[in-house]
């Protein structure tokens, strides 16, 4: 009954398992086909989904042809990757490097797959399921892994993360208010974690979440008046607890060290740039 429900969460930690495994394959001596299979499932459960699930479109569709003109060009680039010199490395380059070819071509076949109301009831219960593993695995590295060695841990704790931020923003809707709570501490913790380990772009997405979640609940019709009452207040109460006791702390966190300013971005990004 909830087969191709499933499959799609199978597929999203698929991907998240071949983030991780790109990063550690060589450090735990890990076979390179591992990535390679979990790349191509992925690839292969979406557009079975798709095919399944297909969009029905009413009207005119301006960005159709520059759709169209991106996915021939990419069969053709996955065609002459076959066929050239260094044919072999090619595929490997678009079926196991995190930032080549996948996050360009997966969207596109989620344009075009449909997404029911049934759908997402299913992919929140999971998801909600599944952040109470990622919860624990951000304690963990809170507790042994806030050292040097940042990039591993900051992609561990994503591992069964499949849909964060759409829980953190429609939690208010679920009869079960421990989800709510539950998201939202795993959304403090992710902070807490980008912010030290000097992720600055991470953090501010974060945040922005957070702020989004709170926006949403106060104007949402489905929060009583009691509720938005006490979010009011533990929004002021937190909001002075950081103020005043963390402020030291914050300061010194790695994030505020390399600041936010335009030296500090050509000091991490003028290379990317150039």
């Amino acid at each position: 009954m909830h087969s191709k429900e499933k499959l799609f969460i199978f597929l999203l930690l698929s991907l998240n398992l071949l983030q991780w495994v790109s990063i550690v394959e060589l450090e735990y001596g890990l076979p390179q086909i591992i990535k390679y299979l979990l790349s191509v499932f992925a690839l292969g459960a979406l557009i079975y989904y798709c095919y399944n699930n297909p969009v029905t479109r009413k009207g005119t569709n301006i960005y159709g042809p520059v759709i169209i003109f991106f996915v021939i060009w990419s069969v053709f680039l996955l065609i002459a990757a076959t066929t050239s010199f260094n044919g072999i490395f090619d595929i490997q380059r678009v079926f196991g490097q995190r930032y080549f070819y996948l996050p360009y071509l997966l969207p596109l076949v989620i344009l075009y797959t449909r997404f029911d109301f049934y759908f997402f009831s299913f992919f929140l219960k999971a998801a909600s399921l599944l952040i109470i593993l990622s919860v624990l695995i951000q304690l963990y590295v809170a507790g042994f892994n806030l050292g040097d060695r940042m990039y591993e841990p900051l992609h561990r704790i994503g591992l069964f993360d499949v849909g964060s931020g759409l829980v953190l923003l429609m939690a208010h809707l679920s009869r079960k208010k421990e989800i709510s709570y539950v998201i939202i501490f795993y959304f403090l913790l992710t902070i807490f974690l980008y912010a030290h380990f000097g992720r600055r772009g991470a953090s501010v997405k974060t945040l922005l979440l957070l702020v989004a979640m709170i926006i949403i609940r106060l104007k949402s019709s489905v929060s009583q008046v009691r509720d938005r009452m006490i979010t009011y207040f533990f929004i002021f109460l937190f909001g002075m607890f950081v103020l005043v006791l963390f402020e030291p702390v914050i300061s010194s966190t790695y994030v505020f060290q390399r600041g936010f300013n335009t030296a500090s971005l050509e000091a991490s990004r003028e290379r990317v740039f150039q």
